[in-house]
């Protein structure tokens, strides 16, 4: 009996990033299941030390007794190949930035976010089955006039935790600091702004033996990137990034 391929496509496959992590994981239990599965995703928008854990984007064909899932956040090429293929095809919605916050910093993103607003109620209507992955992207979906959406939920999986702890970081935990600390992507609807002037008051007005540490990708915005440093220069905020 033919085992269906259960294969994903990406708008971009990244280290760290949450989308790439939930493909990884589905993927890896696909194949547990012991069907051919595989990640596609544009060479462009691969992480250079990725490139070898996934196929491009090109190389798809997906047939008719084939299972395609397409993580959708971003119009991309990836959502035009979902929608051509002849395999059975899931949506997994995990909602689209507002592109209000990217306009200025990357406009081209910004465009891309007005782009899938615009083109996930169609997309959706032309496939089997459309999973959300919270109850609130459910319901976005569910506003652009898309019925029988299902919510399933991200998996979590600990094992990416078990390292050994970095020198550097642990030297850095032993300083006499309260610390404040964020973890996530460095891009303009994370709205660190607010967070870094939270933080200058609390450490010049109630605490100044104190710091906050931001980790994250300064790839996904550069210019955003660049705001917060020199937001950080005009608050007189110490800035010693480890060695």
């Amino acid at each position: 009996m033919h085992q269906p391929r259960l294969d994903q496509l990406l708008a971009g496959y990244a280290d760290g990033d949450a989308i790439s992590r939930q493909a990884v994981i589905l993927r890896d239990l696909f194949r547990r299941w012991g069907h051919a599965a595989d990640i596609f995703a544009d060479p462009a928008h691969v992480s250079p030390t990725l490139r070898g854990d996934c196929r491009p984007l090109a190389e798809y064909a997906g047939g008719a007794g084939d299972v395609v899932l397409h993580h959708y956040g971003l119009a991309s090429p990836a959502a035009d190949a979902f929608a051509a293929v002849a395999a059975r095809k899931i949506l997994v919605y995990h909602n689209i930035t507002p592109p209000e916050y990217f306009r200025g910093f990357d406009d081209d993103v910004a465009r891309q976010l007005a782009d899938a607003h615009a083109q996930v109620a169609a997309l959706a209507r032309r496939t089997d089955a459309v999973w959300a992955v919270s109850q609130y992207d459910a319901d976005d979906l569910t506003t652009l006039g898309t019925p029988g959406v299902r919510v399933c939920p991200l998996i979590f999986d600990r094992a990416p935790m078990d390292i050994t702890p970095d020198y550097r970081v642990t030297a850095l935990a032993r300083a006499a600091l309260k610390t404040l600390l964020c973890i996530g992507r460095i891009a303009p609807n994370k709205r660190l702004e607010d967070l870094i002037w939270a933080f200058a008051f609390y450490h010049y007005r109630i605490n100044p033996f104190s710091r906050l540490i931001i980790v994250g990708s300064n790839r996904s915005c550069p210019r955003y990137f660049t705001m917060l440093k020199m937001l950080v220069g005009d608050l007189d905020l110490p800035n010693r990034p480890p060695a």
